[in-house]
């Protein structure tokens, strides 16, 4: 999926949310840590890992009694990441559009989006790239406004210049704060 798609529903989800009344609407922030495997398809092919701290922020907006639809910034805090070839990454930013289902217990959700990674993706890269993003992740309430997320996010980004593709499929875990 282009990014252009993804950054239009993206924007479709917060048209939704504007459009609700504010008292309906339910806002969060929160941290984690995310671990990944990366790949670069190239003549070279380059794996890695990837490991960062990670700051989220979004709003969801009640389609009935379980559903709910919404959209979520997040970005890293400075990554750590190894291949083989030395290849860096600097940071990490997406911007996702939500739809989720409310359990008795927990939640789980769907995100879809874009994302832009900041740094050299392969040897002579030292821009930013941008890609299409979507994950899967449920969150478990702790307190009444606490919930712990566990999440599996997949980026995708086609450097087109060079004809090469980086993936990188990460595991997170975060505190989430709904106020």
């Amino acid at each position: 999926m282009k990014p252009s798609v993804a950054l239009g529903l993206t924007a479709s989800a917060l048209a939704i949310g504007a459009a609700m009344p504010a008292a309906a609407q339910q806002f969060y922030v929160g941290g984690g840590l995310d671990y990944g495997q990366t790949s670069l398809s190239s003549p070279l092919p380059d794996d890695g890992h990837l490991s960062t701290g990670s700051v989220l922020a979004g709003v969801t907006v009640p389609m009935g009694q379980q559903f709910y639809l919404g959209a979520e910034l997040d970005t890293s805090l400075g990554a750590n990441y190894s291949t083989d070839y030395g290849d860096t990454v600097d940071n990490i930013t997406r911007l996702r559009a939500v739809a989720g289902y409310r359990f008795p217990t927990y939640s789980v959700f769907a995100t879809l989006g874009a994302v832009q990674v900041k740094g050299a993706l392969f040897d002579g890269d030292n821009g930013t790239s941008k890609g299409t993003t979507f994950s899967l992740g449920a969150d478990v309430p702790v307190t009444g406004n606490l919930d712990l997320r566990f999440e599996v996010i997949r980026d995708q980004v086609d450097l087109f210049n060079v004809g090469y593709r980086w993936d990188n499929t990460s595991a997170r875990v975060a505190a989430v704060y709904r106020f």
